[in-house]
């Protein structure tokens, strides 16, 4: 299953909050028969985001990752209007601005 990882990007609205139980039943359905005890989704650490994305702390882009990762855009990313939406370009002062589609387009 392309969708059972670790470790999964997650690109939600800079003010949002990640709801980890939303998350975790969402996976859960991909990976059916899999224990709960199996999904407690939190923020890894700076070193461990690093040697996974290449990217330090606040410069991650859910594109050009060092290591392939499972991406979820949230549902209320997907439902902006205008449909466009500024990301992490890589580097703390750079950020990416990308329509919407593409960006779904471009993580799966």
């Amino acid at each position: 299953n392309d969708n059972d990882s670790r470790y999964y990007l997650i690109v939600v609205q800079y003010e949002a909050r990640m709801n980890a139980d939303k998350l975790a039943r969402l996976v859960r359905s991909w990976n059916e028969g899999a224990p709960k005890s199996r999904f407690n989704f939190q923020l890894c650490s700076e070193e461990t985001n690093y040697r996974l994305t290449g990217y330090k702390h606040n410069a991650v882009a859910p594109i050009g990752l060092k290591t392939t990762l499972p991406v979820i855009v949230s549902h209320r990313i997907a439902q902006l209007s205008p449909a466009f939406l500024w990301l992490g370009g890589g580097h703390r002062d750079l950020k990416l601005g990308a329509p919407v589609d593409r960006l779904i387009k471009a993580t799966g």
